[in-house]
């Protein structure tokens, strides 16, 4: 299987929560202290954006490793075999299924 595999939902969900929860400290701090919920708003907004885009990338990922078609596998299978030699891509990958770049 290729090096997709590593991306399992639950473990995206748990990223974005944690993430969630660290990224909504000091808006919720400031709301208590000043009674101005505006900091959440604009939290609110900011992780709705970044969990869409974990729901698109989990989708994508899921459609890659389901593909029934053998063709449509070799292609995939050789394409991540590809992009497994090139350290940029990987990185990318991996910063993407890890979420790092979200925080």
């Amino acid at each position: 299987m290729p090096l997709m595999c590593i991306a399992r939902p639950e473990v995206k969900a748990w990223n974005t929560g944690i993430q969630d929860a660290i990224a909504l400290a000091v808006p919720l701090i400031e709301a208590v202290r000043s009674g101005d919920d505006g900091g959440i708003d604009a939290w609110a907004k900011a992780r709705h954006a970044i969990a869409e885009d974990v729901v698109k990338t989990t989708d994508r990922i899921t459609r890659l490793g389901l593909l029934r078609s053998g063709p449509a596998q070799a292609v995939r299978n050789t394409a991540f075999s590809l992009l497994g030699h090139i350290p940029a891509a990987t990185s990318a990958l991996a910063r993407k299924i890890a979420e790092i770049d979200n925080r």
